[in-house]
Parts: C-alpha cells; structure tokens; sequence
C-alpha cells in the first residue's frame, strides 16, 4: 500500500500540481520541502498511518502559513489544500 501511495504523490507531483498554477504556500514562505515532498520523506521512515497523520498537520500549517502570507502581502495565495 505505501508503494502505491508514493506512486500516487509522484504522479500527482508530476502531472497535476504543475497544471494548478499555483506552488506549495509552506515551500515558498517556509522554504524546505513541499507538502508533497514532505509526505514522500516522511513515508520512508513511518508506516502510512503515522506519515498520513504527519501530512494531515503539514497541510493545517501550510493553509496557515498561506493565510499569514496572504494578511502581510495583500495577494492570493493559495494552500495545498484549499479548504482545510
């Protein structure tokens, strides 16, 4: 199931995140990894459980960190994850 699901976040990464037109708010205003990324480093250490729990956080601090960015400089700035 973990090989599926890095399989998934690649293809994701790859072929649909380019399209959306926009980049991971926490990779741009935090530096680092991107919330795909994130997820991707943190399944080779934990079991799906636990990296998807990881993940679930990552997206609630990139959303925050996109609402910050987008109070301090007026522009839309889109989360991950928009409605979480």
């Amino acid at each position: 199931m973990k090989a599926i699901t890095k399989m998934s976040v690649r293809l994701y990464a790859r072929f649909i995140s380019p399209i959306k037109g926009y980049e991971c708010a926490h990779r741009v205003h935090q530096g680092g990894a991107s919330c795909s990324e994130f997820y991707l480093d943190v399944l080779e250490t934990h079991s799906l459980a636990d990296a998807s729990k990881a993940l679930w956080w990552r997206l609630k601090s990139c959303a925050r960190v996109a609402r910050s960015a987008r109070r301090d400089s007026g522009k839309l700035i889109i989360p991950c994850v928009p409605f979480i």
